[in-house]
């Protein structure tokens, strides 16, 4: 995924972990602990408890493209200039039946990508802000606080060459196949 997409995917990643990991499933009883409280159709979260955990990045939060493509990332890639391409997510399943074509034809037609959202309870995720304005919704919480967020826990220290990101998403963005392939001269141009 690429930086632009790092936004959207970091809101999704929060609230799919807060729902898949930070919150048991407990079915109908209602449960309290570590700053959250669910119930089967709500689920509390103290604004405190969420920021310790997004300050351990764990799970889907754990690593973000400023944490691959580095400039010592791009610096092997110019210096290597291996075949190498990268594509949009959304191409994954596009991308597993050519190879399945050649290599292994009785996956062709078996999509890899699973909505696991589609398997989670229909459940609203609230965030119970410090400061005592009441409730606010998670996903509206991300959006409102998400560059706050990374600045205060510092989550992008080690991120470089973050121009460079940006000019290979311009060039994957424009490509209505959503594949780059990379080369050690493309990356002088980005």
């Amino acid at each position: 995924c690429t930086e632009r997409k790092t936004k959207e995917l970091f809101l999704e990643s929060v609230s799919s972990c807060t729902v898949i990991i930070a919150i048991p499933n407990i079915g109908s009883q209602a449960q309290q602990n570590d700053g959250m409280f669910r119930n089967n159709t709500h689920c509390l979260v103290d604004e405190s408890s969420m920021l310790e955990w997004l300050k351990k990045r764990q799970a889907e939060v754990t690593y973000a493209t400023f944490d691959i493509l580095t400039c010592q990332t791009y610096q092997t890639l110019e210096d290597n200039d291996p075949n190498l391409l990268i594509i949009s997510h959304k191409e994954a399943d596009h991308l597993q039946n050519i190879l399945a074509k050649y290599h292994c034809p009785e996956l062709l037609d078996q999509p890899i990508r699973t909505n696991m959202g589609s398997q989670k309870d229909d459940l609203q995720i609230l965030v119970r802000q410090v400061n005592g304005q009441g409730l606010v919704n998670l996903l509206d919480w991300l959006k409102a606080k998400q560059l706050t967020i990374e600045w205060a826990l510092n989550l992008r220290k080690g991120a470089s060459c973050q121009a460079k990101t940006k000019h290979m998403e311009d060039e994957l963005f424009a490509c209505p196949f959503g594949a780059l392939s990379v080369s050690a001269k493309a990356i002088q141009n980005w």
